[in-house]
């Protein structure tokens, strides 16, 4: 047992700094973890959703957003869920929530999130696990939290691809595959969800159930297999569309796009975080750092046809 630690009431984590309060979110996560203690709450915040979903509406419509559900095809369950949605801004959480309407606890990596904002207050009613993406260590305890989550037939909202995806050609990048090992785990069936943002607009695809009967199943395997699924259903939300040229775009749209997310976030300002918090696959070599050398190189004749273009 862990002695030294002191909880926090909600009162006394809001008079604490930033810093302070994430290295307490992260001191208590290892102390729920080391007393293996079960996930309280988890009835009295499916009964608070339901008052929730009302504000997060008022929100939305307070920001002029739009929201615009293509389809729902998820069957009922009586086994907990795991909401495998894709990732592309600050306001996707919020956008998701509304959409699947049904209660379901949030994984979030940093809870710098939700540090003093009304997201963050919305979030914490509702169910939130955080974790420092950073830490192994506490990816490890974030994991096993969602598990006792799910095991106690609580559900969970998860972005398996770990970051925005601010890419300019995969429609969803690689993804972790703890939400796969988690189903596997726990018996819990995958509902993938894709989302597509148009300045204020937002759409949302929710697919079929994924059901893995066979536990013994290759996670990587099944892991490509969701991340084809959720392609699939951004592709769905991109075919509503009718085609453009290239040429009806200004150069800098792509370079815009990425500043306007990057703006929505507030607490994320540099490429480089989401970069680190995705997922990199140890088999493929990005562009940057396959080229990486050139900044090393001094131009001679003898490598001269490497700088041309």
């Amino acid at each position: 047992m862990i002695e030294e630690f002191h909880k926090l009431n909600r009162r006394q984590q809001r008079r604490l700094s930033m810093p302070e309060y994430v290295r307490y979110r992260e001191q208590l996560r290892q102390y729920d973890f080391k007393n293996n203690s079960r996930i309280k709450g988890i009835r009295k915040r499916k009964l608070y959703h339901w008052f929730l979903l009302p504000l997060i509406v008022i929100g939305r419509l307070a920001n002029r957003q739009k929201l615009h559900i293509l389809a729902d095809k998820r069957t009922r369950t009586k086994k907990p869920v795991i909401y495998a949605c894709t990732h592309i801004g600050y306001y996707d959480i919020i956008i998701t929530i509304e959409a699947i309407k049904s209660p379901c606890y949030l994984l979030l990596s940093g809870p710098e999130a939700i540090y003093r904002t009304f997201e963050g207050w919305l979030a914490e009613t509702n169910g939130v696990i955080c974790m420092n993406a950073y830490s192994k260590p506490d990816r490890r305890i974030a994991k096993e939290t969602a598990i006792r989550l799910l095991r106690q037939n609580g559900s969970l909202l998860i972005f398996p691809e770990g970051a925005w995806n601010i890419t300019e050609n995969l429609p969803v990048m690689k993804l972790f595959r703890g939400a796969v090992d988690m189903a596997l785990q726990t018996g819990a069936e995958i509902v993938p969800i894709a989302i597509e943002q148009y300045e204020k607009d937002f759409y949302v695809n929710i697919g079929r159930n994924i059901k893995y009967p066979d536990v013994q199943a290759d996670t990587q395997v099944l892991t490509d297999a969701l991340r084809s699924e959720l392609c699939t259903l951004k592709w769905e939300i991109w075919e509503r569309f009718p085609v453009a040229r290239r040429t009806a775009f200004s150069r800098d749209y792509g370079a815009r796009f990425v500043e306007d997310i990057l703006a929505e976030g507030r607490y994320i300002n540099a490429k480089e975080m989401l970069e680190a918090e995705r997922y990199h696959d140890k088999n493929v070599t990005a562009p940057a750092e396959a080229f990486a050398f050139m900044k090393q190189l001094n131009p001679r004749r003898e490598n001269a046809f490497l700088f041309r273009n």
